[in-house]
Parts: structure tokens; sequence; C-alpha cells
């Protein structure tokens, strides 16, 4: 039950986030649509990237351990 739930907030948090991000990409540069372009980045992008660094970050130490 709880993946689940994981996954219908992480989809959830996700479009919210590429809906602002996508906003932000499309309409002329105003104060409201740097911050909803703030939020979007916030929202997806760092997420993903601090998670795609600690995959690396894990498998680039598995690998030292083997050599």
């Amino acid at each position: 039950m709880k993946s689940i739930v994981s996954i219908i907030g992480t989809t959830l948090v996700l479009f919210i986030g590429l809906v602002c991000f996508e906003y932000y990409l499309k309409s002329d540069v105003s104060v409201f649509s740097f911050f909803m372009g703030l939020l979007g980045f916030f929202l997806v992008l760092s997420p993903a990237w601090d998670r795609w660094i600690q995959i690396f970050d894990d498998w680039l130490s598995d690998e030292e351990k083997n050599d």
C-alpha cells in the first residue's frame, strides 16, 4: 500500500512541477513566471538531479570496492 501511495504522490509532484516549469518556458518573462519556473525547478529538476548524483556516487563507489 505504501508503494502505491508513493507512486501516486511522486507522479502528482512530478506533474505539478512539469506544468510550472513549462509555464515558465512558454510565458513572457515576469515575476510570476519566474516564481512558477523556480517552483517547477525545485519540484522536478532539483530532486532528480540529487537522486542521479547519489546513484552515480553509489555506482562508482561499488566499482572501486570491486577493484
